[in-house]
Formats: C-alpha cells, structure tokens, sequence
C-alpha cells in the first residue's frame, strides 16, 4: 500500500507541471569548527573523492580567493559537465556560480555562509531548544562549533531536466551536505556534536 502511494505521488509530480528554476537553503549548527568545513567545502579539486555523483573535478585557475573548476557530474540518466567559478571570500562565505550555460542547466549559484559559535552560545541555543527540561543543557567541550547557511539556486535547460530532477531535489542536497560532513570527519576526526538543523 505505502509503495503504491508513493508511486501515485512521483507520477502525479512528474505529469505536473515544473518550473525551470529551483532553489533550496538549510540552515544548520556542525560540531566543527569554521576553519575545518571551510577547508572541506574549498576542496574542490577533491569533490569527487567524497561527493556522491561527482565522478570527476578539475581546477584549471587557482588564486588566493578565486578559481574556476570542471565537474564531471553523473546523476539518473545524465551524464553532464560543467565549468564554474567560486570566490572565496577570507573564511566565513564561499559562493559558486555556473560559466555560461550547457544541455543540462542554464544557471546555477549556491553559497555557503559560516560562523563561529562559542560554547556559551552553543548552550544557550540547546537550551531554548529544550525550553521544559529541568536542567542546562550544557555543550560538549569544544573551541567552537560552526553556523552554515547553506543555499542553492539553478535553472534548468528545460522542463524535462527540472521535472525529473526536481523530484529528488531534496535527497539530492541532503546526499550531499552530508557528504561534506562525512568529509569533515574523514579529515579531523568525530564531530562532537551532531548536526543540528535550524
């Protein structure tokens, strides 16, 4: 029964009609620190070690704060590849954006925005988050947690690409984000606290 409704529901969504253009944003708290997700998310000429259905990424222009790189990206059916280019701005944004267009997408930017939280803070937001317990909901020990404001925005080439991608949006950038986490772990070991979603 449960599969019968969801294949009613994919189906109804695909026979609706689609907008070309898609965005999602997320908001959550890491137990990393600024330094360690930004270093993770600037990799990017390690994206396809550990982003799923990146199958390869190229930087062809690196400088301090600004580089352009190729993604080899396989997701369903399609195979595309495309150029983009990302600033670095010093360590609390890094923003992407599509050069020019291809047979897939017509645009693409997606940003990620990080801050520091202290463990006073971090406390503090447990604790509104916990209003009836009887007791402070203290932060495990750490030198500081991070903030990420998460947002993507793109259009699509035609309906076709956005209704069949639109679908699985969400577990698309959910696969994703949390294979920058897992990164993070790879890299600097546990996290000490799991992710919290805003």
């Amino acid at each position: 029964m449960i599969q019968k409704t969801r294949a009613r529901h994919v189906l109804s969504r695909l026979l609706a009609p689609s907008p070309l253009h898609h965005h999602h944003a997320n908001q959550c708290i890491l137990g990393h620190s600024v330094d360690e997700i930004h270093s993770v998310v600037s990799d990017v000429e390690k994206y396809s070690e550990f982003l799923p259905w990146c199958e390869q990424s190229t930087v062809h222009i690196r400088r301090k704060e600004y580089m352009e790189a190729t993604l080899n990206v396989r997701f369903l059916c399609f195979r595309e590849s495309y150029r983009s280019k990302v600033v670095i701005s010093n360590k609390d944004r890094i923003d992407t954006e599509l050069i020019g267009e291809n047979s897939f997408l017509k645009s693409l930017h997606c940003s990620w925005e990080f801050q520091n939280i202290s463990q006073d803070e971090m406390s503090q937001i447990l604790d509104k988050r916990r209003p009836r317990s009887k007791f402070s909901s203290r932060a495990p020990e750490r030198k500081s947690y991070a903030k990420i404001w998460f947002k993507v925005d793109f259009v699509f080439a035609n309906a076709t690409h956005s209704k069949l991608c639109g679908i699985f949006m969400n577990h698309v950038v959910h696969k994703m984000t949390k294979g920058f986490e897992r990164r993070c772990r790879e890299k600097y070991g546990p996290p000490s606290f799991v992710h919290l979603k805003l």
